[in-house]
């Protein structure tokens, strides 16, 4: 009944993430950011060309055939003029913006000067009567202006482009080393419940072995091993429904009321939450403590009660003990508790509550509120 863990409430494209980050390669591109540089820059060299030719329309030049042939083989050449620029670019991917555009500055003008050689070569080739018209020192110099203004005009959207994709890819990367950090961090505090529950009960079994009860230490180490093959295949990261939770808490009370046969227990659970998901046993602490500081210091019969309900779109988990015994050390939450309180920051930052105290009649209470979500079907 295990589900995977969806992801976590307070941080959305943050997975929990096992094994090493994947390298930065600044000198590629993702592939939706290289058709996007792709289609913009075969974008400027459309319109380019539609822009030109409509002038030259407008300017009756007359040979349009040889002008759309000039001007789409020079399209091809600046197309390779782009290409040079990109890894350009690409070779700077570890120097900052400003190093990379002060670059571009010095080399743009160098590839719009030699596109418009370019241009004069195929206009010359394919058109040579509009050659003779714009050969002036004045169209010259406007169109080596225009193919600089062109160039500068591409390569600033191209950078920036570049330099949105490196951000992002950045960020990525930084919620996946987070994430890594995140969960060995879960499993630490995993690992550091689960031999405290082992010593504990182990501990059990040895002191009813010294009082001669070996029929109720037997009974005892079946149930624990009923609990340990629900509880070792678990993923500490992995989320389970509630009723699994709940089932895994009873066999653990199961194995505790073979010490204390005067403990009652009531879990109450509407079916309908029965789907709900929580994490991998996040109760066990609570529930432990509430035998430990309850249950066990308590002078007559004690109760443990575990309740689940609904509030609005959160999901509400309470275990009460009636135990005479102190709830908590003076100096605040204990490990177990501590390490559900861990837990649940962790996990589901301010969408979570978590509040722990003595009650009224003397005895102990915790309190999980954390956001509702329910298996998929």
């Amino acid at each position: 009944m295990n589900a995977q863990s969806p992801p976590p409430l307070a941080r959305p494209d943050e997975d929990v993430l096992v094994g090493a980050p994947p390298a930065f390669d600044s000198d590629a591109l993702d592939a939706p950011t290289r058709r996007m540089a792709i289609a913009m820059t075969l974008i400027f060299w459309i319109a380019n060309i539609s822009v030109q030719m409509f002038r030259s329309y407008l300017e009756d030049h007359g040979d349009m055939g040889g002008l759309l042939l000039a001007r789409v083989t020079t399209a091809a050449g600046g197309l390779g003029l782009c290409f040079l620029v990109h890894l350009v670019i690409a070779r700077l991917g570890h120097r900052s913006f400003a190093a990379r555009a002060v670059v571009l500055a010095l080399i743009v003008p160098i590839v719009a000067d030699a596109c418009a050689w370019l241009s004069y070569l195929t206009m010359a080739a394919f058109a040579p009567v509009s050659v003779v018209r714009t050969a002036t020192s004045s169209a010259t110099i406007q169109a080596v202006l225009y193919w600089v203004w062109f160039f500068f005009a591409w390569a600033a959207l191209y950078l920036a482009l570049r330099y949105s994709y490196e951000v992002k890819a950045s960020e990525r990367r930084a919620r996946i080393v987070e994430g890594l950090a995140h969960a060995a961090q879960l499993r630490a505090l995993q690992n550091q419940i689960s031999p405290h529950f082992m010593f504990n009960t182990l501990n059990s079994i040895s002191a009813l072995m010294l009082d001669g009860k070996a029929e109720r230490a037997e009974a005892m180490l079946r149930r624990l091993s009923d609990f340990l093959r629900a509880t070792l295949a678990l993923d500490a990261l992995s989320d389970i429904t509630l009723a699994e939770e709940l089932r895994i808490q009873r066999m653990y009370l199961d194995i505790e009321q073979a010490r204390f046969p005067d403990m009652n227990v009531t879990v109450d659970c509407p079916d309908e939450l029965g789907d709900a998901l929580v994490p991998a046993l996040i109760t066990q602490p609570i529930v432990e403590n509430a035998v430990k500081y309850g249950v066990a210091r308590s002078l007559g019969p004690a109760r443990i009660d575990i309740a689940a309900s609904r509030a609005e779109d959160q999901l509400v988990l309470a275990v009460a003990d009636d135990g005479s015994g102190p709830g908590q050390p003076a100096a605040g939450l204990g490990v177990g508790l501590r390490n559900v309180a861990d837990r649940l920051r962790g996990r589901f930052g301010a969408a979570h509550r978590f509040a722990a105290g003595p009650t009224e009649q003397g005895g102990f209470r915790v309190t999980l509120a954390l956001p509702l979500s329910r298996t998929k079907r």
